[in-house]
């Protein structure tokens, strides 16, 4: 059954069920080592909407890092690039050797994967939420057209209308930009396996009209389904304290 795109609606009440809950104020979580964790926006998004999961970080004792992304729009390759001298900046101010954990939220996890091709090791933990990696390692490079078919989906659907307007803003911005027919650091990032000391989780909704459940289920991992809506995954208590556990380990 599809999701019904309605939900979406759900994320302002789901922003304010977090505020008042447990798991926001720091109990019924463990809490942290104080090692840095870097959150990526999803498509369209900066690092204002994240403000919230930031502040909880900092809260249960971890570090959070900015990915000072304006616009999460655009060439992926020429983002990964800037997120990281901007994470190679505040590193030096902290510990540049010590280990550090990325949390993508949609495309976001996608700038996540590939960011953390480059730092093998150094990731201690990658999770994704609500992100479609997992339907585009499945399809492969070879397959990635008809992957992207799928995300047309019909005329009417939100993800259809999600990924036309993120075209119009890579030819507008980066019309140079050829992703995914390119052979880009950012399109390697993607598949390259990760190294064995990172530890991988996925967490999705199976509400979310815009990335289905389908596609963000990443074979060979950990994966967690949730409830909500997809905008609302970086507002959603289950998905804290989900993220909680998953860094911890």
């Amino acid at each position: 059954m599809a999701a019904n795109p309605m939900t979406e609606l759900n994320a302002g009440r789901e922003f304010w069920e977090l505020r008042t809950s447990a798991v926001f104020a720091g109990r019924d979580v463990p809490h942290g080592d104080g090692h840095a964790v870097l959150v990526l926006p999803g498509l369209f998004g900066n690092d204002l909407y994240l403000g919230t999961m930031n502040q909880w970080l900092r809260r249960i004792g971890y570090q959070p890092l900015a990915s000072r992304i304006l616009w999460n729009v655009g060439c992926a390759d020429r983002l990964v690039d800037d997120v990281d001298q901007h994470v190679a900046r505040q590193l030096a101010r902290l510990d540049p050797e010590r280990q550090f954990s990325i949390v993508g939220h949609s495309r976001g996890g996608l700038l996540a994967k590939a960011l953390s091709a480059k730092h093998g090791r150094r990731i201690r933990h990658l999770i994704l939420v609500g992100s479609p990696l997992g339907g585009m390692l499945a399809a492969g490079p070879g397959g990635l057209q008809a992957f992207e078919q799928y995300m047309r989906g019909d005329g009417e659907s939100p993800r259809n209308t999600v990924y036309q307007m993120s075209r119009r803003m890579v030819q507008l911005l980066d019309p140079e930009c050829s992703v995914p027919s390119c052979d880009c650091a950012y399109m390697q990032g993607l598949f390259d396996a990760p190294d064995p000391q990172t530890r991988l989780t996925a967490i999705f909704s199976t509400d979310d009209a815009i990335v289905p459940a389908a596609i963000a289920q990443v074979h060979g991992i950990t994966n967690h389904a949730v409830r909500g809506s997809h905008s609302g995954l970086m507002f959603n208590a289950e998905v804290y304290k989900l993220i909680a556990n998953a860094l911890q380990t």
